[in-house]
């Protein structure tokens, strides 16, 4: 069972006070489980002391030492240093867990040893004597943690419904978040779906004394760092990478690896892989297989992962795309909006480790934003006017990735190539990128998909221009990796981590990132763009540093598996029933343009397959923002009874 806490403190004593601390102190270990509330079925653990109130489902994940007391989640991956730092401490335990780590840590050091931390946690500090609450979340933001804070109270906790749960006033939306989440950007690292209901930002430290509104700050920032020779990079990548991995690895019975036959979940499946002749479990895969006429059918370079390291399969089968009832189930799950249409199907990985016994699944999610594709290299290219190098590497790419080529290299050369603004040259080459462009039958500006009103009453341009402003390189003057430190940086990177959180705790399950630990993150942000993109190949860096140990089929593998048609014809199953159209059109009326959103809808149906990708995205979102209002009567009525958690 992963760990859930919260926190209570509210120094009234009225009835709905007291309401409150009864729904607090009969909390279900799990969501909507009301059953285990008798005390023969419970393993959870309060601490009160006046006006804090603290809770965890797991007594392991609650412990005190003196006045302290220290409750939530961790998985260091620097505990060698962390137990350095006590070396010095008399009459210690043999082991520690990392809890129990931290906690003398803090008693030795201070509240200032959570800064420490390294790895995934989401933890709080309680210090009885001098009256302060220090609250917690990773570098990365890979654990949650949401906040309410009220004049009469404050509510903290690891899960977003339990949050709303403690906290028993009616949930209404927040039209910012809505409106961002329809036009897929993100202006904001506090915001949630719902009014007044917050998220404590990754990298920030929460501090808070009874009688003062709590302070927030940032403690650490990541930042671009001084340029590392190539040389030198890919084998310091392939040795942070395997560390990366392997201090994550934890107990192999009950911590599997997700594999889908790609770059990166095989780059994690080898590195996890004992030995081929230590004496040690093998390690357990877990794949989707399709049938062998889904295009997006990923088999053979699963099993050539699997056979290269001896792993120990499982293969899970999908037959067809995901039924339009599945998306009930995903939004109880979710609760908050959901910009993933993919975990209607992946999901269901989660309920098959945790049936075969896994508490813990290696993810590869996010490696394509720390390594970094660097298609950005080929505007920086013509940006210093390297138009031969540029010409090769798009030939590269065109011979890679089956591209055009003559097309685009025209068109980098007219944005960026450092020519005249109205030279000859400048315009010649505009005037014939523009005879050979291909344009879209039907140009798609997403936009025009929400209502005039609402996007004026949300100001919505301007704020999208400015997120865009915030976290990309200044498009006047290509940066590779400036884009690339952006792209780690934007708040949906680490909003991305709750949406897989809820889907894997709703089953028992850890999800480990290695991409995202803090040192192999600034090793990749080092990486000179031509490390990035070389010869066509993205990614080329990592390609190179799995030289050896990647079966070449998925170390040269030039594609990505592309659903598409299997998101698609959900889509299309879930809108052809008049009665889910219906429902969909009354729930979005004033938000979004309803004649666009039919003619995207036509479009995805009866235009050319190139279109659908880009279409799918923002049908997507109006589906499941559409069911998610339509549920809000539910969860409101669940939270007049009580039983929203």
């Amino acid at each position: 069972m992963t760990v859930e806490f919260a926190l209570l403190a509210s120094p009234a004593r009225d009835a709905a006070t007291e309401t409150r601390l009864q729904r607090f102190r009969q909390l279900p270990t799990r969501p909507g489980n009301r059953s285990d509330i008798t005390p023969q079925h419970r393993d959870d653990a309060l601490y009160e002391d006046d006006d804090i109130h603290l809770w965890v489902n797991r007594s392991d994940a609650l412990l005190q030492l003196g006045a302290l007391t220290l409750c939530g989640r961790i998985r260091p991956d620097n505990r060698p240093a962390l137990l350095e730092k006590l070396t010095q401490s008399p009459g210690l335990p043999e082991e520690l867990s990392d809890l129990a780590l931290v906690l003398q840590l803090c008693a030795a050091h201070g509240p200032e040893a959570l800064q420490w931390l390294s790895g995934s946690f989401a933890l709080v500090l309680w210090n009885r004597d001098t009256r302060e609450l220090h609250v917690i979340r990773d570098h990365f933001g890979t654990l949650p943690v949401y906040l309410v804070n009220r004049p009469e109270q404050m509510v903290l906790a690891s899960d977003l419904r339990l949050a709303a749960h403690l906290d028993g006033h009616p949930l209404r939306p927040r039209l910012d978040t809505v409106s961002a989440y329809l036009m897929g950007f993100s202006d904001g690292e506090t915001g949630t779906a719902f009014a007044d209901l917050e998220r404590l930002p990754k990298a920030h430290l929460l501090q808070w004394q009874p009688g003062s509104a709590p302070v927030q700050r940032r403690y650490w920032q990541l930042e671009l760092p001084e340029v590392m020779p190539l040389a030198a990079a890919v084998p310091a990548l392939r040795q942070e990478l395997t560390r990366a991995v392997q201090v994550r690895r934890g107990n192999p019975q009950e911590t599997g690896c997700m594999l889908s036959g790609g770059l990166d979940s095989s780059t994690i499946a080898v590195l996890a892989a004992p030995p081929a002749r230590a004496v040690a479990p093998a390690l357990r895969t877990l794949s989707f297989v399709y049938r062998e006429t889904d295009s997006y059918d990923e088999s053979r370079f699963i099993a050539d992962v699997n056979e290269k390291i001896g792993a120990d399969p499982e293969l899970i089968r999908v037959e067809g795309a995901p039924q339009p009832d599945q998306l009930r189930l995903l939004l109880e799950e979710q609760f908050d909006l959901c910009p993933a249409p993919g975990l209607l199907k992946s999901r269901r990985i989660y309920a098959e480790a945790q049936a075969r016994g896994m508490t813990a699944l290696l993810d590869g999610h996010g490696g394509d934003e720390v390594i970094s594709h660097g298609y950005l290299r080929q505007a920086e290219l013509a940006a210093q006017g390297a138009y031969f190098r540029l010409w090769r590497e798009m030939r590269g790419a065109a011979r890679v990735y089956g591209q055009p080529l003559l097309e685009p290299y025209l068109l980098y050369i007219h944005r960026y190539a450092p020519l005249p603004r109205h030279g000859l040259v400048r315009r010649a080459v505009g005037w014939i990128g523009r005879r050979i462009e291909v344009k879209p039958p039907f140009p798609i500006r997403f936009r025009t998909l929400l209502d005039e009103t609402f996007c004026k009453d949300q100001d919505v341009e301007a704020r999208q221009a400015k997120a865009e402003q915030s976290y990309g390189a200044p498009p006047d003057a290509p940066d590779e990796r400036l884009a690339h430190l952006g792209n780690l940086s934007i708040p949906l990177m680490s909003q991305a981590f709750e949406v897989l959180h809820r889907s894997a705790a709703a089953q028992g399950i850890e999800p480990i990132y290695p991409f995202f630990d803090k040192a192999l993150v600034q090793l990749c942000l080092s990486v000179p763009s031509e490390g990035k993109l070389r010869d066509g190949w993205s990614r080329r860096i990592l390609r190179d540093a799995m030289e050896g140990l990647l079966p070449p089929t998925v170390q040269w593998r030039p594609d990505k598996a592309n659903f598409s048609s299997e998101l698609s014809e959900f889509i299309l199953a879930y809108l052809e029933d008049a009665d889910r159209w219906h429902r969909v059109n009354t729930s979005l009326a004033g938000i979004v343009d309803l004649g666009t959103f039919e003619k995207w809808y036509d479009l995805l149906r009866d235009g050319p397959k190139d279109s659908a990708a880009t279409v799918i995205q923002i049908l997507w979102r109006s589906i499941y923002l559409a069911a998610w209002l339509e549920r809000l009567d539910h969860w409101n009525a669940c939270q007049q009874e009580g039983t929203l958690w």
